[in-house]
C-alpha cells in the first residue's frame, strides 16, 4: 500500500481558524466606585479607538460584572474568556487590555493565564493605553515582567 493511501486514513484534525485582524477585548473594574465613573466606557472607547487605529475588529468583550481586586483569583468573566477562547474555532488574534494589571494583581496568576492564551492557545495580549503586546518574544518578556510584579509595569523600574 502506498504512503499516501495510508495517510488517507489519519484522523483528520479540528481546524482552528485565527485571522490577524479578529481581537477580542477584556474589561476590568477593580471596585465599584469604578461603575459610577465610567470606567468599563472609557476602556471599551479606547480599545474602539486602539483597534481602529491597528485595523483590528473587535467580534468579543468580556467584562460585564464587577471585578474586586482582593478577590483577583475568582475572576469569573476572565476565566470565561479563557474558557471561550479554548472552545472557539474561530480563535481571537489578540486580546485587547487597557491595561495590563486588567488581567490581574496577583502576580503568578496573570502571568499563567497570560502564558495559557500566549503558549497554549496561541492568542496575544495587547495593552491598548501603551502599545505593548505579547507579540514579539522580547515584548512579551516585558509584559510577563509586569504581570509577575503585580503592578502597573511603569511603577516596577
Amino acid at each position: 500500500m502506498k504512503i499516501t493511501k495510508i495517510r488517507s486514513f489519519k484522523k483528520k484534525q479540528s481546524v482552528v481558524k485565527k485571522t490577524s485582524q479578529c481581537v477580542w477585548l477584556y474589561t476590568r473594574d477593580s471596585y465599584r466606585e469604578q461603575l459610577a465613573n465610567t470606567s468599563k466606557a472609557i476602556q471599551f472607547d479606547n480599545a474602539l479607538v486602539y483597534a481602529k487605529q491597528k485595523n483590528y475588529d473587535i467580534t468579543n468583550v468580556f467584562g460585564l460584572s464587577v471585578h474586586i481586586a482582593s478577590i483577583d483569583f475568582y475572576k469569573e468573566e476572565l476565566i470565561r474568556l479563557v474558557e471561550e477562547v479554548e472552545n472557539s474555532k474561530d480563535r481571537p488574534y489578540a486580546i485587547l487590555v487597557s491595561s495590563l494589571d486588567r488581567i490581574s494583581r496577583l502576580g503568578i496568576i496573570g502571568l499563567e493565564i497570560v502564558t495559557k492564551l500566549i503558549v497554549e492557545l496561541g492568542v496575544h495580549i495587547i495593552e491598548t493605553s501603551t502599545g505593548r503586546n505579547t507579540i514579539k518574544t522580547n515584548d512579551r518578556f516585558e509584559v510577563y515582567r509586569a504581570l509577575l510584579w503585580g503592578k502597573p509595569y511603569s511603577k516596577i523600574k
